[in-house]
């Protein structure tokens, strides 16, 4: 188990172990770490994953937590790559916004999905976390990392693959014909009127004014 984790991060009063005591009894030995500040500590497996986008996987932990803050974590998560071998980022190209104030935001920042993160005291638990890799997913990695003072022990880590086959199959809820918008009069503005800015009632009689932009001659 030590063997397959490699560290990214070591702050001070960090360390990691094998343990054969403290360990679910159908395994043989357990990843121990300790932690005595807030600076993030990580690891990574040794190894990645080659993968395909569209592809399902179900990845499962066992973790027994010892940490002494409630804001102290610890979270095992999959790193989707490139062929670059840099993490993917997510991109999405959509009009987002009312249509008086329309924007669009294109990259939302690196993918995540398939995150286990857990904090607290307990005794050994089995977690689990299913994702679907992404478009322009070429391989992957597992990242362990945490923060806060206290200590964990990670066993048992597995990826399958074909996840969705274990889901059950729901069909979606049947949304009734709601009535649609009636056009009641167009207005044909020419080149005087830009785009609607707001819809209110600006003078007080309880009527709904429309606010348009007007070019200044």
């Amino acid at each position: 188990m030590l063997g397959l984790w490699k560290p990214v991060s070591e702050p001070e009063g960090f360390g990691f172990s094998s343990d054969r005591i403290q360990t679910p009894p159908e395994m043989e030995a357990s990843l121990k770490i300790e932690n005595r500040g807030w600076e993030e500590w990580r690891l990574i497996y040794n190894g990645s994953f080659p993968v395909k986008p569209r592809e399902t996987y179900r990845l499962t932990v066992r973790m027994m937590l010892d940490l002494e803050d409630r804001k102290a974590s610890v979270i095992l998560e999959p790193r989707i790559l490139d062929k670059k071998g840099e993490r993917l980022r997510a991109i999405k190209e959509k009009w987002m916004g009312d249509s008086g104030e329309p924007f669009i935001r294109r990259d939302l920042g690196f993918w995540r999905g398939g995150i286990i993160a857990a904090a607290g005291k307990w005794d050994w638990r089995c977690m689990t976390g299913g994702f679907m890799i992404p478009d322009g997913a070429v391989q992957m990695n597992l990242l362990l990392h945490g923060t806060g003072p206290g200590r964990a022990w990670i066993s048992g880590v597995e990826l399958h693959g074909d996840f969705y086959r274990l889901v059950r199959a729901v069909k979606p809820p049947q949304v009734p014909d709601y009535p649609k918008a009636v056009l009641y009069k167009r207005l044909v503005l020419g080149e005087y009127a830009g785009k609607v800015l707001r819809l209110g009632d600006l003078n007080g009689d309880g009527k709904v004014e429309f606010l348009f932009a007007q070019r200044a001659r």
